[in-house]
């Protein structure tokens, strides 16, 4: 697989959808080995950092392969703060299974 999309939802206090936005994970990095980490950056637009009170990332598609979808990634490490206007979520997509992921 080839170029792992991480989305992130963005909801207000009363769980209601602000936002999202998407990230390519992997580019970059080649392939992620059983282990391996790579990092990720989300933002929101400035004018919606100020009503988030929490957040979901998810990995959401990678490129389609010959062979069954591999589902052995996890979103770890995730830290959230505001920055510039800007809600910015930073973390990374670790393979915690045991084949390659590109």
């Amino acid at each position: 697989m080839e170029y792992v999309e991480l989305t992130v939802t963005f909801y207000d206090a009363s769980n209601n959808v602000i936002s999202t936005s998407f990230t390519f994970v992997g580019a970059t990095f080649g392939i992620l080995k059983p282990g391996d980490k790579a990092p990720f950056t989300l933002s929101s637009f400035p004018d919606e950092n100020l009503a988030v009170d929490h957040y979901k990332v998810v990995v959401a598609d990678h490129m389609v392969t010959s062979v069954s979808p591999y589902r052995e990634l996890e979103v770890k490490g995730v830290t959230a703060g505001t920055e510039l206007g800007y809600y910015n979520i930073q973390g990374e997509v670790e393979n915690t299974g045991s084949v390659d992921a590109t």
